[in-house]
């Protein structure tokens, strides 16, 4: 899996001004992760997960115990912050989500704030094919040294 970070994520590292919760702190912030179905487009201009939603063709996915992923320390470990560290995970998979999505054909991560609205975006990414869960959980793979480095 290649994670592809939105423009305005990498701006809003550098200048708080980009967004309201910028930067995001992986320390201390909550991170979640939605899926979009294979009907989305994804678009690099957008700022919070609000945008991803108004798009016209952009649909989160739905299902029968589908709902967006907190990352936690159960799941991962993030650590590092703003720009000065690498940020990296501990446990390089994750279960997501539990059964009943069809058609998911991106991941998108994002800091998770009080509503849509107020949640800017970090990465998404794009998998090879679409992605049907009918039972058990969805697990990603993350490379186990770092998901990124800024520097």
């Amino acid at each position: 899996m290649a994670w592809v970070f939105y423009k305005n994520f990498k701006l809003g590292q550098l200048d708080s001004a980009i967004h309201a919760s910028a930067p995001i702190d992986f320390d201390t912030d909550t991170i979640r992760l939605m899926l979009l179905d294979d009907g989305s487009t994804i678009d690099q201009e957008d700022v919070d997960v609000a945008d991803i939603i108004a798009g016209a063709s952009d649909t989160e996915v739905t299902g029968t115990n589908y709902a967006r992923k907190s990352i936690t320390s159960v799941d991962a470990v993030l650590s590092g912050n703003n720009v000065d560290v690498n940020t990296t995970m501990s446990s390089p998979s994750f279960a997501v989500h539990a059964s009943g999505f069809n058609n998911a054909k991106h991941a998108v991560l994002y800091k998770f704030v009080s509503a849509d609205a107020s949640s800017p975006v970090i990465a998404y990414n794009t998998f090879t094919s679409n992605l049907n869960n009918t039972s058990g959980s969805l697990t990603l793979q993350f490379s186990s040294s770092n998901i990124f480095t800024l520097s």
